[in-house]
């Protein structure tokens, strides 16, 4: 499955390479997301929808965009253990 992801995120670069880097960017946010706090976890989930806010070229990355908004949601929600039980808040 790896293998068929790594082939449309190489057909993304070459067809929307402008997307990439913001892709990127709410990757990194998204690794950030530790179920400490609720709040801040809401916080960065904001943060990943207004990056990627935008319409992208292709339905390759429109279905990224979907699937990265849709796991952000779900680990955002999850807490520290997957129960959603957060340490503060």
């Amino acid at each position: 499955m790896s293998i068929m992801i790594h082939e449309r995120i190489k057909k993304l670069k070459k067809e929307a390479p402008e997307e990439i880097p913001l892709f990127l960017k709410a990757a990194g946010i998204f690794n950030t997301i530790d179920g400490l706090s609720i709040i801040g976890d809401k916080q960065k989930l904001e943060k990943i929808e207004s990056i990627l806010d935008f319409t992208p070229a292709t339905k390759d990355g429109r279905d990224l965009r979907s699937v990265m908004i849709l796991r952000a949601e779900a680990k955002s929600e999850e807490g520290m253990f997957g129960n959603g039980t957060f340490l503060i808040d």
